[in-house]
């Protein structure tokens, strides 16, 4: 049978590790907690990545093999926990709890009990498999005499069981600031698996070096909303480079990523699913237009590039639009699509090495007052406005398009077809 394959980068913690969690808890459960039913009742779910009865086969991409088997061991544990969490729970937060016994003695059914005391009362007379055949249609009647929402509860354990058991985690190497690690991860994953419903680009970070905890401090107190969605007083330094003398924060947030896509595209296009793979780009609230600069790209001039970080991961939604657009453009069958989306307020780990461990636990106090109140409304809106814009933009962005291509292209030494961009043909 078919089963989900997914592929997430940067997993072994923070965001990617988080991200992991969910897709574990939702796949297991035939009824989500956010979702919804669907309006056109012809719809199959069985025919989509999203029913995985039997499992799903997760991909760690990550640098840190260490962590990595670590997240691996955290993933396993919460598959053990929702395969004997409580229903009624889970129905409730969305996430696993301690199974809870039922106290409650089971009531024998009138058909289930006749069958019993003819079972017992000629034992001698049938063999085994009589016996057990017996048996299965006593608990079969019993089931179909119990309430609707028990049997319900049922056959949804059955399901979360059958998927925690199907369930495959491993870890693939993977360093984006190397595009031989990038294209030798790409090699590896081909051997593993036939084809990929998923790949979801979530590595990623900046050459962060402090805080500027003045202008922090002020930013707080006056735009508290600026201040945890496109903060100005995080310090970070321009003009590293990889050993593939790429711009350092360029190649891990972008580049890197393109080209790990591009190397799996074959897979994406595999999918035995009638619904197209997914190409997912986690971007940020901080993605700035402002701090984009066509003539630095890569980032490697402090003066032009101040902010990489917010350049770079404005260039990943570029790339994004872009990848769709020549995805749903192309007559080629099965093509994949290709999305960004940004994980709004949340306390991730790219931040915790350059702060004291005393003011991550005030920034998540913070991040969670700025969830609960009025202003964080905004922030739907304000994705709205930004998504609306950036479409907008799309054709005065090509020439940016084409120099970001052309140069990671030219940089990664990959064969030209597989680079043409219908959409930035002139």
């Amino acid at each position: 049978m078919n089963r989900p394959v997914i592929l997430v980068t940067g997993a072994n913690a923070g965001l990617g590790l988080g991200v992991c969690e969910r897709l574990l808890i939702q796949l297991s459960s035939t009824m989500p907690s956010d979702s919804g039913m669907l309006d056109d009742p012809r719809h199959n779910v069985a025919s989509t990545p999203f029913h995985a009865s039997e499992g799903c086969t997760l991909l760690l991409a990550c640098r840190n093999q260490v962590k990595a088997r670590e997240a691996v061991a955290q993933l396993e544990s919460l598959l053990h926990r929702l395969s004997t969490t409580d229903e009624e729970y889970l129905e409730k937060h969305g996430i696993p709890a301690p199974a809870q016994k039922n106290t409650q003695p089971a009531t024998a059914s009138a058909p289930a009990l006749a069958a019993s005391t003819l079972s017992s009362a000629s034992s001698s007379a049938i063999d085994m498999s009589s016996t057990s055949s017996l048996r299965h249609r006593d608990m079969t009647t019993s089931r179909l005499n119990s309430p609707l929402d028990q049997r319900t509860r049922e056959a949804r354990k059955m399901y979360r069981t059958s998927f925690c058991k199907g369930t495959v985690i491993e870890v693939v190497p993977l360093d984006l600031a190397s595009l031989e690690s990038t294209k030798a991860c790409a090699r590896t994953i081909s051997a593993k698996v036939p084809y990929l419903t998923h790949v979801i680009l979530n590595a990623g970070g900046a050459a962060w070096l402090g805080v500027d905890w003045l202008k922090a401090t002020w930013e707080i107190l006056t735009n508290l909303h600026k201040a945890v969605t496109l903060p100005s007083f995080k310090l970070q330094r321009s003009g590293d480079k990889s050993s593939d003398d790429l711009g350092w924060v360029w190649q891990i947030n972008a580049a890197g990523h393109y080209v790990l896509t591009k190397e799996l595209e074959p897979l994406l296009c595999a999918s035995p699913y009638a619904t197209p793979s997914r190409v997912i780009w986690t971007g940020s609230l901080e993605a700035n237009e402002a701090d984009f600069h066509a003539q630095d790209i890569q980032c490697l001039d402090p003066h032009t590039s101040p902010r990489p970080y917010e350049s770079t991961k404005y260039q990943c939604e570029l790339l994004a639009l872009g990848m769709d657009q020549r995805y749903t453009s192309s007559r080629q069958p099965h093509m994949p699509r290709a999305y960004t989306a940004h994980p709004g307020i949340v306390a991730t780990s790219i931040f915790s090495g350059v702060i004291p461990a005393i003011m991550m636990v005030l920034m998540k106090l913070v991040f969670y007052l700025v969830r609960i109140s009025p202003t964080c409304l905004f922030d739907g809106l304000y994705s709205m406005n930004y998504a609306l814009t950036l479409t907008s933009s799309l054709s005065r962005q090509d020439s940016h398009f084409r120099r970001i291509i052309q140069s990671t292209r030219t940089k990664a030494r990959l064969p030209r077809p597989l680079w043409l961009w219908p959409l930035l043909s002139t």
